[in-house]
């Protein structure tokens, strides 16, 4: 056994006399009386029904807070739902145009097909449905002569037109450019998006130019 640094001498650890000193700090333990003053016990307060009721309506209150929305404030989402919509079609199309030539590979087209577009389809959908919440919950609570309730039908008509686009540009143009890419990957060349796709997305390129103009004059009036 090495000497500890620092020390003339050094005591034998082995089992027995690790074995001997736990059993004695044991025994001064138990002799020793136990302390309860230290011990203090919390009493917490049964919840009762009247408090749930009490947490719910304050988060209802809370949810219904947030779904209150104004003009400016219908706007701002509306322009942002309008924009994220238009950055995708105009990225779809680019990717139609690509996937008519072949310039670029279809294992290249329909990753990105796969990995940027769907992901950015579901995250505008999502948004899409939070708005509609937002918008249905204010509309529900409006009466036919209140002042808001004009821009509230027009706001909750751009994003019905909006999400037409968005199902069909989620639905057939997404599934015939995989369709298509697919083929083109399994040694399909001929195989291009229809006609029909590339009219859709043109249409829907113009569509969200003049959408982006309404809602930016919409808002200055």
């Amino acid at each position: 056994m090495f000497r500890r640094l620092g020390q003339r001498s050094y005591r034998s650890e082995s089992p027995t006399y690790i074995n001997s000193n736990i059993s004695s700090t044991l025994q001064s333990m138990q002799s020793s009386p136990r302390d309860n003053s230290s011990v203090s016990f919390r009493s917490e307060a049964p919840t009762t029904p009247s408090t749930r009721s009490s947490v719910s309506n304050q988060s209802q209150m809370l949810i219904d807070h947030e779904k209150q929305i104004d003009r400016d404030g219908a706007n701002s989402m509306l322009y942002f739902i309008c924009n994220k919509l238009s950055v995708i079609v105009v990225l779809v199309d680019e990717l139609c145009t690509d996937a008519l030539g072949l310039r670029v590979s279809a294992y290249e087209l329909i990753d990105e097909l796969r990995t940027k577009v769907r992901p950015y389809l579901v995250n505008l959908d999502l948004d899409m449905k939070r708005f509609e919440d937002i918008l249905r919950y204010n509309i529900d609570r409006s009466n036919i002569a209140d002042e808001k309730i004009k821009w509230l039908i027009d706001a909750n008509t751009y994003q019905k037109e909006m999400r037409r686009v968005l199902t069909e540009l989620a639905d057939s143009v997404y599934n015939d450019l995989e369709e298509s890419l697919d083929l083109r990957q399994k040694g399909v060349i001929a195989r291009r998006p229809s006609p029909a796709t590339v009219e859709n997305l043109s249409e829907m390129k113009k569509g969200m130019e003049r959408a982006i103009k309404m809602v930016r004059n919409s808002s200055r009036g």
